[in-house]
Formats: C-alpha cells, structure tokens, sequence
C-alpha cells in the first residue's frame, strides 16, 4: 500500500454503496470486508473506491467541499442553476485544464452567481 501523503487528493464523492448486511463485499481499496463502499474521483480523474477506513487517508483537495455542497443540493431535489454546472464541470476537468483554469472558470461562475443575485434583489 502507498504511504499516506503520497494518496490522491479526493475531488468529489460520486456515491456511498451500501452493499448490505452479510453482504461479502470487501474494500476495493484494500480488501478489508465491510459493507460501505465511497466511489469517488480523485484529482487525476481516477474514479476510486474505498471503505470508511480507507477513505479516511486520501486526503481532500480545495474542491471537494464545493463538489459535496453542489451534489448535495441536486440530491436533496433541487435543479442546479447554470454556475454550478458550471462548477462542477470545471472541477470535473481538473486532470486535464489544470488548477489555474479551474479556479479562473470557478470565479467566473460565482461571478454570475452574484451578478443574478444582484439583479434579483438579493442581499445578504
């Protein structure tokens, strides 16, 4: 297994699997028997899965949390508006555009995010 500093930096959980009681499954990541599989996408664009344990080594990059808030939300019912598309689509092409584009099209969407918001009256 590869030292704890060297894993991928989590970019956002896809999924939790629960692959039930007395199931048999076991940890994609190191064979550990379980029954809670996390799917998720690293920074190299890799989908990986892991238990709980596991999962708690990778450690979670500057995006994760944003991805988590964005999938929560399209979860919990709600039509995603156009910047956060945008977002997620950014950071989904994280492997190949880079950190810098990623952050520049982030901006960009939370720009717009604020401008509608301001022509719609909001204030926080």
């Amino acid at each position: 297994m590869a030292a704890i500093g060297s894993y991928p930096k989590v970019v956002e959980v896809e999924r939790i699997e629960d692959t039930g009681p007395d199931s048999g499954a076991s940890c994609p990541h190191c064979g550990a028997d379980g029954r809670y599989i996390t799917w998720f996408r690293t920074e190299d664009g890799v989908l990986r899965g892991a238990m709980r344990g596991c999962y708690s080594l990778f450690p979670q990059s500057k995006y994760a949390a944003r991805t988590a808030a964005i999938l929560s939300k399209e979860r919990n019912g709600h039509k995603l508006a156009s910047w956060d598309r945008a977002i997620l689509d950014a950071i989904r092409a994280l492997p190949t555009d880079g950190e810098a584009k990623v952050d520049a099209l982030i901006r960009e969407a939370d720009l717009a995010r604020h401008n509608w918001m301001a022509r719609a009256g909001y204030r926080r």
